[in-house]
């Protein structure tokens, strides 16, 4: 008897399952968006394969967003998808899923976005930034905004500061990994443009970061990148400025 209503139990959640992934996905969007902090635009095809055609967040725009659900990591209280969109000319991949305990899980990330979208999307309107930040990211771990793990490599090539004037860095990397400190990133130059660094980063889960650093020009001190270095503190004998940084991310609006 327990057997025949386990398998009952198990078929009633099953065809509740199906009913949901098969849902078309306008209607749930239409019963939430009066409550997202985004403009959805053209939603299409079902809650487990669907499409939007552009959401915009603040001034900038992401069109063309799929996604792929798992609908038997549902069966586990978790929901899990297969993500896609673009931003501008640049389209960025991910597997997405929120845990039991509330966390927003990130695995295969990979793409490239322009770095002013990315400050958009960061609601980050104080600074000015050239190049494109190429993502290759096999994991992330987040609390709200906060990140709680990390594992992989960012590059922002053709890298550059835009105002107040406009200085060319080159081509700067982060390796970021987690330990039992809370996330590092190993922060390095590409070794031939006109920004030399080597620095390090730490963030913990509360959001406190460490940075230190070691930055310097190419061009030489008395370039602009050089004058504007300066500004960050004394030189050593060799032109080369160290930069110490601690506080709170909350301080820098996240």
């Amino acid at each position: 008897m327990k057997s025949n209503k386990r398998l009952i139990l198990v078929g009633v959640a099953a065809f509740l399952l199906f009913l949901i992934v098969q849902t078309p996905a306008h209607l749930i969007f239409g019963l939430v968006a009066n409550n997202l902090p985004l403009k959805v635009y053209g939603v299409n095809g079902s809650v487990w394969n669907g499409e939007i055609e552009q959401i915009n967040v603040g001034r900038e725009s992401i069109t063309g967003v799929q996604w792929s659900l798992h609908p038997s990591h549902l069966l586990m209280g978790r929901v899990a998808a297969d993500i896609s969109a673009s931003l501008g000319q640049r389209r960025i991949n991910a597997y997405a899923a929120r845990s039991i305990g509330g966390d927003i899980v990130l695995k295969n990330v990979s793409g490239r976005i322009d770095a002013q979208t990315l400050l958009g999307l960061l609601k980050i309107p104080a600074l000015q930034l050239g190049g494109e930040f190429n993502f290759n990211l096999q994991s992330v771990v987040l609390d709200g905004k906060t990140p709680l793990e990390a594992q992989g490599r960012v590059l922002w090539s053709d890298a550059s500061s835009r105002f107040p004037q406009r200085l060319e860095l080159g081509t700067l990397s982060a390796i970021v990994s987690t330990t039992d400190k809370g996330i590092q990133a190993e922060l390095k130059d590409g070794g031939n443009g006109p920004l030399e660094l080597n620095g390090d980063l730490t963030l913990t889960q509360k959001g406190d970061y460490d940075f230190n650093g070691v930055f310097a020009s190419r061009e030489g001190a008395q370039s602009m990148l050089g004058r504007s270095l300066n500004m960050m503190g004394r030189p050593n004998r060799e032109g080369k400025v160290s930069v110490k940084n601690k506080g709170n991310l909350s301080a820098l609006g996240f």
